[in-house]
């Protein structure tokens, strides 16, 4: 019995590499992806942690700045590649600190930021945008006067 070694001249060497070289590409597209979502979820988290510790430090009335309290919380985490400064807003009625004002209401701390994606796209940012805002809100109830 004969063994055939080969079938018309054509042999299966190099199918790897072509195979590879059309895998490659989206793989990469997909670990780059999950990279930038994973820094900018730890961006988010981070924004929610300062916002809180915001609020928090507003209310029990500390005698911290509430803006400076939520710059060092959210600049000592992942924020190296925010396209701007973090801006602390205050939309209720109570203001930066629960002083004068009425027990239960609400003292709100609202932060946002822009923020970067790490590794940058190769698609127009009409696809996929190079930046992302980011918004967090913590509410804490004043109960003093």
């Amino acid at each position: 019995m004969r063994w055939r070694t080969r079938t018309n001249g054509r042999t299966e060497r190099g199918a790897a590499a072509v195979e590879f070289a059309f895998i490659v590409i989206p793989l990469m597209f997909i670990i780059c992806g999950i990279v930038n979502f994973g820094v900018i979820f730890a961006q988010q988290l981070s924004l929610d942690n300062a916002t809180r510790a915001a609020a928090r430090a507003a209310v029990v009335d500390s005698g911290v700045d509430v803006v400076t309290r939520a710059d060092t919380e959210f600049n000592g985490a992942l924020a190296r590649n925010q396209a701007g400064a973090l801006n602390i807003t205050f939309p209720g009625g109570a203001g930066a600190t629960c002083e004068g004002s009425d027990f239960g209401e609400l003292l709100i701390v609202r932060g946002e930021v822009t923020t970067n994606v790490l590794i940058p796209w190769v698609f127009p940012d009409a696809v996929l945008p190079g930046s992302f805002d980011l918004e967090s809100e913590a509410a804490f109830q004043c109960e003093y006067s």
